[in-house]
This record gives structure tokens, C-alpha cells and sequence, in this order.
């Protein structure tokens, strides 16, 4: 994936992406903006500003304009980053540490909500006041799968379809949002952004199933963070509810009401969502999105950009990173 994103069709855009993300943060209160410095710099795949970039090259593409509209879909992305990790007492963020244990989770809700506002303050000169309803729909949908999330923890009752609708809500609404912000800008026609919308919502169903595999199934050093995070607090992904729905012993179950902060707990369940096909199963049905995803666009003219958007669909599934 990371190779596919540094096509050198865009690669000097992305670098102007992070540049307004240095400002950004360098432009921050004082306390603040050294942690948020470090965890701006932070490695990070950039897929969000990379849609919005590449649905650009479709049509008109306006440089400035389209930079901007990466660096807010970022932002918002960080920002909801930033308040996961106050709610989860997240230690480390792509390898360095979260503002939380930098600052204290008071101050790291301010700097979360600093970044919100500065990416509203980025879309503002780029999009039509009429275009901010479907920003704001996008947003509500974001928080909404957050809150739904946190109100299944714990339900191993938790229905496939429930977990699909929640990761459209809290991941793939800000593909979509993305995908669409690069094909307004470049002023393409109700078809074509409507196809990359379908294309954004896909692919951020298999991203995040793929990221759900991988907290369950990689270690911490090749993911690049910390894992079995969500079985651990209760948040129940794919592979487990597959898994639960199969084991007809009733040992999961039993092993994930011991979990918690039973580690051997919680390594004995993840085994056993291993031996009944959970993490394959999970694995099969983000093959199916990639594929949706790519269907979306194939009556897109042919060349590199669409090339690159069947790539990246194809690398979000099998993806170890």
C-alpha cells in the first residue's frame, strides 16, 4: 500500500499535505504544539488526503485547492485519532507517544478539538456553503459509529450486519468523504462522483476490516502498534463474531467473559477465533469490498489515476501494515 501511495503522479501534493499539517501543529498553542509536532511527523500511510488527491486528477485539478482539502480530511482523521486514544488510555500512536500521556487527557481533548476546527477552517474557502451539509452529514455518521461501538462493547450478541453498518459509519464515511472532496473539486459529473463515493465506502470497509485482522492476528512491530486492543477492551470485530457464531462449545464465549486483563485469556480466545476460521472468514469478506470497490470504478476512463485506485483496493485487504 505504501508503495502505491507514492506514485510521483502526487507525491510532492502529499509532501504540501504534510507541510500544512507541520503549520498546523507549529501554529498551536505552546504547550500543545511540540507534542503535536511529533505526533504530525509520525509515519502514517496518508491514504485519506491520497483519495482525495488522486479523485482530483480525474478532472479539473487545482493544486492549492485540492492540498488543502487532503490536509482537512487528515485532520479530521488525527482528530479522531486523538480522542480515541484518550478514551482507550492509548499509550503510543504510530510509535510515539499520544497526547494524552504527553499532556493529560484534558488538554489532549482541546488539541483533538483544535485540529477538528482547523480542518473545518481548511474546507471552508474550497467548498460551497452547500457542500458543508454533506460534510456535516459525513461527520454526524463518524461519530455515530463511534458511539454505536462503544455501546455493543462487550455484546457477543453483536450481528455481522451490526459491525458492517458501524464501520461505514466510523471508517468508510471519511473514504467517502475523500473520494467525494477530490471529485467536487475537480468539478466531475454526478455520475462519476457518485462512483467514487460507492468506490470510498467500499474501500474503507476493507481497510478496516484488514486493520481489525491485524489487531488480532500480527504482532505489535509489524502492525505498528499495539495489538489485541479491541478484544481486549470488548469491542468485538469480524473474525470474533464469525468465530462466535461457529463455536458450538461455548469455549469462546467462556473465554471472553474471563478476558480483559486475563492475558492468557485473551491469547487462548484469539487461538480459538483462529481454529474456527474467523480471521480467514474476515479476510474472505474484505476480498469481496476490495473487489466492490473496484467494480465501482470500472466505467471510469482507463489510465494511471484509475489504475491506482484498483491497486490501492486491491492492497486494502491483504494489507500486513
Amino acid at each position: 500500500m505504501k508503495r502505491l501511495l507514492n506514485s510521483s503522479l502526487f507525491s510532492k501534493d502529499i509532501e504540501a499535505v504534510e507541510k500544512r499539517l507541520t503549520e498546523m501543529a507549529l501554529e498551536a498553542p505552546s504547550m500543545v504544539a511540540g507534542p503535536l509536532r511529533i505526533l504530525v511527523s509520525a509515519p502514517g500511510k496518508r491514504v485519506r488526503p491520497s483519495l482525495v488527491i488522486l479523485c482530483g486528477h480525474l478532472g479539473q485539478y487545482d493544486r492549492e485547492r485540492h492540498i488543502l482539502a487532503g490536509a482537512a480530511v487528515e485532520a479530521i482523521h488525527l482528530a479522531t485519532l486523538i480522542h480515541d486514544d484518550i478514551i482507550d488510555g492509548a499509550e503510543t500512536r504510530r510509535g510515539v507517544p499520544t497526547l494524552n500521556t504527553s499532556l493529560g487527557p484534558d488538554i489532549a481533548v482541546f488539541a483533538g478539538d483544535y485540529v477538528l476546527m482547523r480542518a473545518l477552517k481548511w474546507l471552508a474557502p474550497v467548498l460551497e456553503p452547500r457542500d458543508f451539509q454533506y460534510v456535516g452529514d459525513i461527520l454526524s455518521d463518524l461519530c455515530t459509529g463511534e458511539i454505536l461501538q462503544h455501546e455493543l462493547r462487550y455484546d457477543v450478541d453483536t450481528a455481522e450486519s451490526r459491525y458492517l453498518e458501524i464501520v461505514a459509519q466510523k471508517t468508510s464515511s471519511l473514504f467517502s468523504l475523500s473520494c467525494w472532496l477530490g471529485a467536487r473539486l475537480a468539478r466531475l459529473g454526478p455520475g462519476e462522483i457518485d462512483s467514487l463515493i460507492r468506490y470510498g465506502k467500499a474501500l474503507g470497509i476493507a481497510f478496516q476490516i484488514a486493520d481489525d485482522v491485524m489487531d488480532l492476528a500480527s504482532t505489535q512491530e509489524s502492525a505498528g502498534k499495539p495489538v489485541l486492543h479491541d478484544i481486549r477492551q470488548g469491542t468485538y470485530s469480524l473474525p470474533v463474531i464469525y468465530a462466535l457464531r461457529r463455536d458450538n462449545t461455548g469455549e469462546l464465549l467462556n473465554l471472553l467473559r474471563q478476558g480483559g486483563h486475563d492475558e492468557g485469556a485473551i491469547r487462548i480466545a484469539v487461538s480459538r477465533i483462529v481454529t474456527l476460521g474467523g480471521i480467514d472468514y474476515a479476510r474472505e469478506v474484505a476480498r469481496k469490498f476490495s473487489e466492490e470497490a473496484i467494480d465501482a470504478v470500472k466505467g471510469l476512463p482507463g489510465g494511471l489515476v484509475k489504475d491506482l485506485l484498483e491497486g490501492l483496493a486491491m492492497s486494502a485487504y491483504s494489507r500486513e501494515a
